[in-house]
């Protein structure tokens, strides 16, 4: 079987990766949280603007239907709530309990206790936007496929 090589930018953002999820992993153990990285991090993003299913398998570039059991199993365990959309009533958006806020509230992300976080506290802040400009044109050259 012959080796892969990866380029050394791809390797880093393997390591990051890597690396931001065993630190989620811990903080999840250490705060009893039992959801899996997916199903938090979609309550993440309805705390930041309530929204459908499909948007958010399409911010994460993955296919709705893939979402969908993650989704249920939210809804199920009380952490979100489907409401009808106001405008498109075949639509849905999905929005925290109080029971969703109170596990992200166990588990703030903006804090030096994140991983990633503190790694990127660490940069100047003109290196921190060089960073950050850098990376939304990275995933702007991605093509999102439904």
């Amino acid at each position: 079987m012959q080796k892969l090589e990866l380029s050394p930018l791809r390797k880093l953002f393997h390591t990051v990766i890597l690396l931001s999820k065993k630190d989620m992993v811990r903080r999840f153990a250490e705060t009893n949280i039992h959801l899996s990285q997916l199903q938090f991090w979609v309550l993440v993003t309805i705390r930041e603007h309530p929204t459908t299913l499909n948007e958010i398998a399409k911010k994460f570039g993955i296919k709705p239907p893939s979402l969908t059991p993650v989704v249920r199993m939210l809804e199920k365990t009380g952490y979100l709530q489907k409401k009808p959309d106001a405008h498109d009533g075949r639509k849905f958006q999905l929005i925290n309990t109080k029971k969703g806020e109170q596990v992200l509230n166990k588990l703030p992300l903006n804090t030096s206790k994140d991983a990633l976080n503190a790694a990127f506290e660490k940069l100047t802040s003109t290196k921190q936007r060089q960073l950050l400009k850098l990376l939304e044109e990275l995933i702007s050259n991605f093509e999102y496929h439904e």
